[in-house]
């Protein structure tokens, strides 16, 4: 008989409080746990401190929630020797993460001090870096390297409105601009990044809608540099949205994205993942109904629901539906258990692939 639970679930609390990961330690890297476990295990262990990591994705594939989700999961572990800033460059962070997380990851007085340019941008990093102490760690969010503009992009705008106006033409571009200053920072402050334990995380958009096929004609601004400093690209791409028919009504309550790592300095290149990201309490990354939907393979590689996730699912000798064994491992706190398990099926996985190489079978 299935189990069925008697407490009243309060998933904002228990979300709040519920363990983070560990930080993973690997030779001489330091990995800082995503909030994912199915993303942790597709990169490698997670995001390499002292590096540059580049999140690449369309408008509304939940870039601004996976960067809030690592500050919140790297709080959980490191407490007050975590310090943040959240370079809300587009200005439209719009989430209460005090009750999402119990603390402010964007602060008002942060909002002040968001760059609008280039040069800003600069004067901020290196204040944020200044007096950090050896035993601390950053972790600096640049939303996004699109939305920066510069004092000489100013400039030029307004000799091309001049131009406009006296119909002569304007050479130059901001874009090809932007790409040469970003890439002298990062040749400049690589060691301090490197050797101060800050992880630098660049949010890109890309200029089309990329689907879940990805591919070398999409850019973002920094491309080359970017391509060349960073250490983890993550591409990302809305797989498929998450809804419930109530009534006849249909309601959007999150999305599945998928994830891409074309670059990874730590464990595998090409490796995908799907994310369960909901709207709803608690909010953010679900990581249990993510970890179901890769232990029991309810996903097409698309992101949709496959047949097996009709049939009933297998826990510990009874059967659940899948919206069942979410509850289920919600309400007996069987979180870090299926952690667990869903760590040693991709481990046994990956340890196949590596045996039917070397057998010659791919």
């Amino acid at each position: 008989m299935v189990k069925k639970a008697t407490k009243k679930k309060k998933a904002q609390k228990k979300f709040i409080e519920s363990k983070a990961p560990p930080i993973v330690k690997k030779e001489d890297m330091v990995l800082l746990p995503t909030g994912c476990t199915y993303f942790n295990l597709a990169l490698g262990g997670g995001f390499k401190n002292g590096r540059i990591i580049n999140l690449v994705g369309d408008n509304s594939t939940g870039k601004t929630l996976i960067a809030i989700e690592f500050i919140a999961a790297c709080r959980k572990i490191l407490g007050n020797k975590l310090k943040w800033f959240y370079d809300d460059v587009e200005a439209r962070f719009d989430y209460d993460t005090k009750k999402m997380y119990g603390f402010e990851i964007l602060s008002e007085e942060d909002k002040k001090q968001s760059s609008d340019m280039l040069e800003d941008f600069e004067l901020t990093f290196q204040e944020k870096i200044e007096g950090l102490k050896h035993d601390e760690y950053l972790i600096y969010v640049l939303d996004s390297l699109d939305a920066l503009s510069s004092e000489a992009a100013r400039e030029r705008y307004k000799k091309r409105l001049k131009a406009i106006k006296d119909n002569t033409k304007q050479e130059g571009s901001f874009k090809l601009e932007k790409v040469k200053d970003f890439g002298e920072f990062f040749r400049i402050r690589k060691k301090d990044i490197r050797d101060k334990n800050i992880l630098f995380l660049v949010i890109s958009q890309v200029r089309s809608n990329i689907g879940v096929t990805f591919g070398a004609k999409y850019y973002r601004t920094g491309g080359k540099a970017l391509d060349h400093f960073a250490s983890q690209i993550i591409w990302l791409a809305e797989a498929e949205k998450i809804g419930k028919t109530v009534r006849g009504l249909h309601k959007t309550l999150g999305i599945t994205t998928k994830a891409r790592i074309t670059k990874n300095s730590v464990g595998k290149p090409f490796r995908d993942c799907l994310i369960d990201i909901t709207f709803e309490k608690p909010y953010g990354i679900d990581d249990v109904a993510t970890n179901i939907d890769y232990l029991y393979r309810l996903k097409t590689d698309s992101g949709k629901m496959n047949a097996a996730s009709k049939r009933k699912l297998e826990w510990d000798g009874e059967e659940f539906t899948r919206d069942e064994l979410i509850c289920h491992i919600e309400e007996f706190n069987l979180e870090e258990e299926l952690i667990k398990r869903v760590t040693k099926d991709w481990d046994e996985v990956e340890e196949i692939i590596s045996q039917e190489h070397r057998k010659g079978k791919f």
